[in-house]
């Protein structure tokens, strides 16, 4: 890329994250995200602390291993966040005005994902900011504090599929609400379709690898994987699972296959918003 291309790219990036800044600092939507994640790290904190009374230095570590693994916090964060970042252009009926600007359809979907991953960052953070203040006050020092940022990385990109999953529905199905709620009704037809099957014959190596389910179990790969990396990874819920794969090399594949997904989703969006009609209203 030439200078001039990328001092131009730069200028519209800037330009399009802070129309999306402007835009989302007004939306009640973003506000009742930003205080729910917040009211999130808080709970969470508390309730180790104080209902289950797990180790006073745990507390931390504990509440950013059940952000990761609780499935319905991660969908909740990661979709109210992408549930219009492209359907509510579509919804208002401005992408003419956008568009008649020198931007590109390609930038323009790419950008918004990347402004969405941005305020998904700041979510995240926010809310381990606060599970952390309140674990420190009243706990005292939190320890495995590397432990804990190895969790939350996998917290991220489970949260990170999930606002995926809801971005690209965002940008087929051209509807906000529409988007969440085929991502919410998904994800509980496969949650309790994997809960059940795991109930009756125990967990296999797909339970572990399926869309909307499989990405609860990346935190606690990944700390496994820190911990003992070439110790053989086992479950062990309802009946046990040995993956015959060390933890290291399973945390490769469940990440992996991840990335994937998302790789795969962006994409898919992408081809659906480039085929879109697109009218002012």
């Amino acid at each position: 890329m030439k200078v001039n291309d990328f001092k131009t790219f730069t200028k519209k990036l800037k330009a399009l994250l802070k129309y999306d800044f402007y835009r989302n600092i007004r939306s009640l939507r973003i506000i009742i995200a930003f205080v729910l994640v917040l009211a999130i790290g808080i709970i969470l904190a508390v309730l180790y602390g104080f209902v289950l009374k797990v180790n006073k230095s745990d507390i931390f570590i504990m509440s950013i291993l059940y952000l990761g693994e609780s499935n319905i916090v991660p969908l909740i964060l990661g979709s109210l966040l992408t549930m219009d970042a492209i359907s509510a252009e579509f919804e208002k009926g401005t992408f003419i005005t956008t568009f008649s600007k020198p931007i590109t359809r390609k930038f323009y979907y790419f950008g918004k994902s990347f402004s969405s991953f941005i305020y998904l960052l700041m979510e995240i953070f926010l809310l381990s900011l606060a599970a952390f203040i309140i674990s420190f006050v009243f706990f005292g020092n939190q320890g495995k504090i590397d432990e804990a940022m190895i969790i939350l990385s996998g917290s991220v990109l489970t949260i990170f599929f999930y606002a995926t999953f809801t971005f690209a529905l965002s940008a087929i199905f051209k509807n906000s609400i529409a988007s969440f709620f085929i991502t919410f009704g998904i994800w509980l037809a496969l949650d309790i379709g994997v809960g059940l099957y795991s109930i009756l014959y125990g967990y296999s190596l797909w339970t572990f690898l399926t869309p909307l389910v499989g990405e609860t179990f990346i935190p606690i790969a990944l700390a496994d994987a820190y911990k003992n990396p070439n110790a053989i990874f086992k479950y062990t819920i309802f009946k046990t699972y040995n993956s015959g794969m060390t933890n290291i090399n399973f945390s490769f594949l469940i990440v992996g296959v991840n990335i994937l997904y998302i790789a795969i989703l962006l994409i898919a969006g992408y081809i659906f918003f480039l085929k879109a009609d697109i009218k002012e209203q």
